[in-house]
Order: C-alpha cells, then structure tokens, then sequence
C-alpha cells in the first residue's frame, strides 16, 4: 500500500460523531449518497487569484494562444490561478489521467492560496516556505511529495510554455525533496489474519455489508469502486466480475471463487430485494435510501463491524482539511480496519500464495512505481487462474 493511499483513506474515516444505527449495520448518516456532479472546465478559473489581475493582458494573450481542452467537462480543476488550471487542463488531455490531474490542480491550490503574490511572482523561498507550512502542521512526507509534485509540474510547464517571465527556477525546485521536511511517520496499516477476517464477517448484520467486505478482501477493488460495482457486471457463467478503477478511470476483469459466486447468487435471489427502495436500482450493493453507497457509507459499515468483532483500533491521528495557516485545527483518528485494509489484506494473500509482484499489481490494476509495465502483459490469465486456484479455496 502506497502512503499516498494511506493519506487518502485517512481523510475517509469517521470522526465518530453519535449515530443512528440501521438494520444492517450502517448509520443513518452513512446511507448518505455521492451528490458528486460533473463540473464543466471553462476557458478560465472562476477562482482565480486576485494576484493575477495585474497580468490579466499578458496571461489572457498567452492563454488564447493555447489549445482549448473545454472537452474535458467531467474533470474538477480549479486551482485559483488561471496558468495553472490550463496547465493541468492539458496535461489531463494528454499526459496524465485525469483523476490525476484533479489531485495535482487540489494540492496546488493550497499553494495559492499560501503566497501573498501571483504564482509568476512567487519564488523558490515561496515553494520552500509553503512546505515547511505544510510539515508545521503535520503534513505526511507522501502528502507533501504531492503538494511539491503538483508545483514542479506547473512551473516546468510554465518554463517550457510561457514567453514571460517567471521568478520561480524550475531546475532549482528539481532538486527539493519531500524528505528535505521534517514529517510524521507514515501510518501503516497490517493486513488482517484469516481469524480477524472471520471475526469481521461474523460481526455484520446483513448478507449486503457482508459480501461488500468479502469482495474487497478477495478482489480487492478500492472503496469506492465496490460500490460501484452492477449486477451486469457479474458474469455468472465465466465465474468474472469486471471492476472499475476510478482512480485510473478505466475496468479490470477479475475471476470468482465457485464458494463467492454461489454466495453472490444466493444474495441477488433471495435476498438483495430487501435493501431497495426502487426496483430499477443497478447496483449490486444498493442503499436504502436508493441509488449506491457512498463509499463514506462503506467505510463506516466496516468501521462499524471491526468495532463490534474486537479488532479495531486507533493507529494514529491526521489533521483534518483545514487551511494551510491553521496550526491548531482539529484531527480526526486514523484506523487500522478500513476499507483499504482489506485490499491491502488481498494483497497479502497473494503473497502468501508465492503470486509475483508484477501479477499482484495487475490483480489489483495497480500501476506499479517499482515494475515497467514491459514487464508483464495485462491480458494474460495465468494471474488469474493462481487467484481462482490457489489463494480462494485457502483463504477462509
């Protein structure tokens, strides 16, 4: 599991504010549903640093010479600065994934938010000065390896792209690192055991949340793409399910175990129907209150269940999302048994199982920093028969 992963599912976990418990496990305000829209990218940032006004005419002639990317109108960038929200609007075009680019534009936008001056005005000390900002307030060594990521990807553009003059030496920030900052050790979360997996399936109250955790520790998709997973996206006869990959923004095929494809069935026939409220619902785990789960749902429906089996803990704090300035803002608690922990469990298992780390990888539509994808070919079944021969039947 990457650090940046632990970051991320950090900021999922709940606060443990007092809740109304449902019939299956979950809270009433769990059950809430992604109200996610998506945001059209217009030709310019409508939260734009007020810094930039002073060049408006140089940026706007410099901006009207660029390549208009307005087709990328389920992408959510806004930076605060025009030159850096075209800088990510045509790197998700060509470069990188989109979902990437969103990620870069929100660390940056901190950024600009930190400066007292344009993103054109600001300097190396600025960078520097931003980030050591960021370690004060307890900012992962990950966290700012994004942030200064981020920044190194729009001055290098600006560099490359720009004709006018830009105080910040990109060469310079090449050679900052994220280790350079004093940082919190990373949270590290442990796989569970094949009794803590027991324990945990034990403690759900509803076949649903059940097989929602048994498909994440078996499959191990992301939180959020278990959610997203439909009916027609089981392929009984195959004995496959296709997964998303939200965070790559693509599918992946991964095979059935018989004994969770039997209990899948056994769930659509008899007992999926008591957690509708409209019989057109698609999805295979669905909310009562329609529509999907959220994954913060799903997140505390297994929150909720590790703390009734006796194997949850807290492993640590991180600041909640606050300001870049705000020293003393609230933290939430940081869990061992997430979501994540069970694809991190997946990943174990195949270990375990002697299943190479580039075939783990693919199992997990990973795109590996350690691996060149050379190295092993993404249509090849060989991985998947050693999933559905060796690591299923000896896992439970």
């Amino acid at each position: 599991m990457s650090n940046y992963d632990t970051t991320l599912n950090d900021f999922t976990q709940s606060t443990e504010s007092p809740q109304t418990s449902t019939n299956d496990g979950a809270t009433s305000s769990s059950e809430d549903e992604d109200s996610s829209t998506n945001v059209q990218i217009t030709a310019t940032d409508p939260s734009q640093s007020a810094d930039e006004n002073g060049i408006d005419a140089e940026v706007e002639r410099f901006l009207d010479q660029r390549e208009s990317v307005e087709s990328l109108d389920d992408v959510n960038i806004e930076t605060g600065s025009k030159l850096a929200t075209q800088c990510f609007r045509e790197k998700a075009k060509t470069k990188i994934k989109k979902s990437t680019a969103e990620i870069y534009a929100s660390h940056f936008r901190g950024y600009v938010e930190f400066i007292s001056c344009s993103v054109i005005d600001a300097d190396e000390k600025d960078v520097q000065e931003f980030l050591k900002q960021r370690a004060r307030n307890n900012r992962r060594e990950s966290t700012i390896a994004l942030d200064l990521t981020a920044i190194n990807n729009v001055y290098n553009w600006l560099n490359f792209q720009y004709d006018g003059d830009i105080n910040v030496d990109a060469a310079l920030l090449n050679n900052l690192s994220a280790s350079d900052f004093q940082t919190p050790d990373p949270i590290e979360r442990g796989p569970l055991s094949r009794e803590e997996l027991e324990a945990l399936y034990d403690a759900f109250d509803s076949t649903r949340n059940k097989l929602m955790a048994t498909v994440g520790a078996e499959l191990g998709p992301r939180n959020v793409d278990v959610t997203k997973i439909k009916i027609n996206d089981i392929d009984f006869e195959a004995n496959e399910i296709k997964l998303n990959n939200t965070k790559a923004s693509r599918t992946y095929t991964l095979p059935l175990s018989p004994e969770l494809s039997v209990d899948l069935m056994h769930y659509l026939n008899q007992q999926r129907d008591a957690h509708l409220v409209d019989e057109e619902n698609e999805y295979l785990f669905p909310s009562e209150r329609g529509g999907k789960l959220s994954k913060g749902s799903f997140g505390k429906i297994i929150l909720n269940a590790a703390q009734k089996a006796g194997i949850q803990e807290v492993i640590g704090t991180a600041p909640a999302e606050r300001g870049v300035d705000d020293e003393d803002g609230p933290e939430i608690k940081v869990h061992r048994v997430t979501p994540h922990t069970l694809r991190h469990t997946f990943n174990v298992f195949m270990k375990n199982k002697d299943i190479s780390a580039e075939d783990r990888s693919n199992a997990l539509d990973q795109d590996s920093v350690d691996t060149n994808i050379k190295h092993y070919t993404p249509d090849s079944e060989e991985y998947k028969e050693l999933i559905r021969e060796n690591l299923h039947k000896d896992m439970f």
